[in-house]
């Protein structure tokens, strides 16, 4: 992790910026890269991406009888976004910290409120249907006849709601966090 200025090493926590083929970055949190994405008039937005392997799980067969079968893994890639206000030192872009820095405009204000019921529903709607997944395990063992399980639906309304939660309502706090940031440019 060191870039090279004039065949000199520099090392990345030694810098705060540089600029590589055209693209600004930014040093954040220590080691890392955040890209410019966009910048404004008075909020420049910077983002780093962090790549997760999910592992894949068991869940049970919709026919009677059927047994289990093993769920196929993924990746998913979250943006984390970062903000400077003002030409001041680059700062994630969380809800607290826009709050704090784009307090003095109110549509900026707005949508940062609208991001934190979003994030009341995300965590609500996962709990939800982790619950309801768990009540669904419980019922499909506790249904056993004859060495056969019959599957519960609330298995599948649990796993469609905590899945919903987490694959739908990321992407719109993030769009929540990026109107804040064009309002207060404006």
């Amino acid at each position: 992790a060191y870039v090279r200025v004039d065949s000199q090493r520099v090392e990345i926590e030694h810098l705060t910026e540089f600029r590589d083929d055209g693209v600004l970055y930014a040093v954040v949190d220590g080691r890392q890269l955040a890209s410019l994405v966009s910048e404004g008039d008075r909020v420049d937005f910077y983002a780093r991406y962090e790549t997760t392997h999910h592992a894949g799980a068991m869940v049970p067969t919709g026919a009677p009888g059927g047994g289990m079968h093993m769920t196929g893994g993924g990746v998913s890639t979250e943006q984390i976004g970062y903000f400077r206000l003002d030409g001041g030192p680059v700062e994630r872009a969380s809800a607290g910290n826009l709050r704090t820095a784009l307090a003095d405009n109110e549509e900026s204000m707005a949508a940062l409120n609208q991001h934190q019921k979003l994030t009341y529903a995300q965590y609500g709607g996962t709990a939800v249907g982790l619950g309801l997944f768990g009540v669904g395990t419980l019922l499909t063992l506790n249904s056993e006849s004859g060495g056969e399980y019959t599957p519960s639906p609330l298995l599948f309304v649990g796993a469609g709601i905590a899945s919903l939660s987490s694959l739908i309502l990321p992407g719109q706090r993030r769009t929540k966090v990026q109107q804040a940031i064009d309002a207060y440019n404006e």
